[in-house]
C-alpha cells in the first residue's frame, strides 16, 4: 500500500464531469486547457481549475474585457460618423445661405429692371407726346386761379355748413320733435296769436293791446308788450313765413345753447331793438335823421329780429362765418331796398348779435378766468 502513486486514488466527485471517460492515474486537466493548478492566466483565471464558481466568475470577467475593448474599438467610428454629420449640417446651411443670398440679389435685379423699365416708359412717353415732351416733367401741374378760388369757396362752404346743423340733425335724428320743446311752444304762440288776429275786432283789438308795440306810445304802456311782440306776426311778413323762421333759426339754436339760453338772447334782443327804434325816432324828431314819422304809428312786431340776432351770435360761436356773410348780406340789403322800421331794425340785430358774442364768448370768459388767478395767487 504504501508503494502505491497518487494517480491510482479514487476521483475527486467535483471533477467528475471533467474527467469522464479518463484513465485511471490521468492527470487532471484545468478548465483554461493549462496543466496543473497554477499554470495557467494570472488572476481569476489562473486559478486552479475545478472549481466552476471560479470558472464563472473568470468567463465573466473575460467577457467584461471583451466588451470594453469593442467599446474602445468603436468610439472611433461613432466619433468619424459624429464629424461627418456636422460637416453635412454646416454644408446645408451654407447652401441655404447661398439660396437666401441669390434670391435677395434676384429681387434687386428685379426691382432695378423694374425702375428702370419704368422710367424708359416714362421717358419714352415724354418723347413721343409733344406736349408733355414741353412740359417740364418735374414741375407740377398747375391749376387756373379761378379754378382754385371756386373749390376752396365750395369747401369751405361746405364746411361751414355741415358745422352749423349737425348738432341739430343729430339731436332731432335721436329725441325727434322733443329736441326743440320752447321752440315749438314758440312756433304754437306765433299761431294762437295769428287765429286771434282772425277774430275781428274783438280779437285783433286783443292782440295789439298785449303785444302790438308802437314807438309813439308811452313808454310804461310799451314796456309790458315786449315780451309777447316777440311772438305776434309782422305786418309785412305772413304768419306762416313767422313761423318757418322760428322753427328753423330758433331749433338751431335750440339744440347748440340750450331753451333757456335761446329764450333769453331773443328776448332781450327784440326788447332792445325795439327800444333801439325808439331811439331812432327820437333822433328823427331831434335831428331830422333816423325813421320817418309815420313809423311812430307803425305797428312793430315779430320774431324776425331775434331771428337775425340768434343767428348771427351762434354762427361767430361756432366760427361758421359763411352764415354771417350770408345774414348779414341779406339783411343790409333788405335795408336797401326798403328802407323801413323793420329793415334798420334788422341791421340794430346784427350788431347786437356781435355783442352779444363778445360779452358771453369773449369778455365773461376773460372776466372770470381773471377772478380764478387772482383768488389763486391771493
Amino acid at each position: 500500500m504504501a508503494n502505491e502513486t497518487v494517480t491510482d486514488r479514487a476521483q475527486d466527485p467535483l471533477d467528475a464531469g471533467s474527467g469522464a471517460g479518463r484513465e485511471p492515474g490521468e492527470p487532471v486537466e484545468a478548465p483554461g486547457g493549462a496543466t496543473g493548478g497554477l499554470s495557467g492566466r494570472s488572476g481569476l483565471g489562473g486559478l486552479s481549475g475545478g472549481d466552476p464558481v471560479r470558472t464563472a466568475l473568470a468567463a465573466d470577467a473575460e467577457a467584461d474585457r471583451a466588451a470594453a475593448d469593442g467599446l474602445a474599438a468603436a468610439k472611433p467610428t461613432a466619433d468619424a460618423n459624429r464629424a461627418a454629420v456636422d460637416l453635412s449640417a454646416a454644408t446645408n446651411l451654407n447652401a441655404v445661405a447661398d439660396d437666401t443670398d441669390l434670391a435677395d440679389d434676384t429681387d434687386l435685379t428685379a426691382n432695378t429692371d423694374l425702375a428702370d423699365d419704368t422710367a424708359l416708359t416714362t421717358n419714352t412717353d415724354l418723347a413721343t407726346d409733344p406736349y408733355l415732351a414741353a412740359v417740364d416733367p418735374d414741375a407740377a401741374p398747375r391749376r387756373n386761379p379761378v379754378v382754385r378760388a371756386a373749390v376752396a369757396v365750395v369747401r369751405t362752404f361746405v364746411r361751414d355748413m355741415v358745422v352749423f346743423f349737425s348738432v341739430p340733425v343729430r339731436e332731432v335724428r335721436t329725441k325727434r320733435l322733443m329736441a326743440i320743446p320752447a321752440t315749438l311752444t314758440c312756433v304754437a304762440t306765433i299761431g294762437v296769436l295769428w287765429i286771434l288776429e282772425l277774430i275781428r275786432p274783438t280779437g285783433l283789438a286783443f292782440v295789439l293791446d298785449v303785444a302790438g308795440v308802437r314807438q309813439g306810445e308811452p313808454i310804461w304802456k310799451l314796456l309790458p308788450q315786449l315780451p309777447l311782440s316777440l311772438f305776434a306776426p309782422a305786418p309785412d311778413l305772413p304768419a306762416w313765413g313767422a313761423m318757418a323762421q322760428v322753427l328753423i333759426a330758433f331749433g338751431i339754436a335750440e339744440c347748440w345753447l340750450g331753451w333757456k339760453k335761446m329764450i333769453a338772447i331773443a328776448m332781450i334782443t327784440s326788447a332792445v331793438t325795439s327800444m333801439a327804434a325808439r331811439l331812432m325816432v327820437y333822433a328823427s324828431n331831434w335831428l331830422h335823421i333816423g325813421t320817418p314819422q309815420i313809423d311812430n304809428f307803425q305797428v312793430d312786431t315779430g320774431p324776425s329780429v331775434a331771428v337775425v340776432a340768434l343767428l348771427i351770435y351762434l354762427a361767430l360761436r361756432l366760427r361758421t362765418y359763411w352764415v354771417v356773410a350770408l345774414t348779414a348780406v341779406s339783411m343790409g340789403g333788405e335795408a336797401a331796398i326798403l328802407p323801413n322800421l323793420a329793415g334798420r331794425e334788422h341791421l340794430v340785430a346784427i350788431s347786437l348779435g356781435i355783442i352779444t358774442y363778445f360779452l358771453l364768448d369773449r369778455w365773461w370768459p376773460a372776466w372770470r378766468r381773471r377772478r380764478i388767478e387772482q383768488a389763486t395767487s391771493d
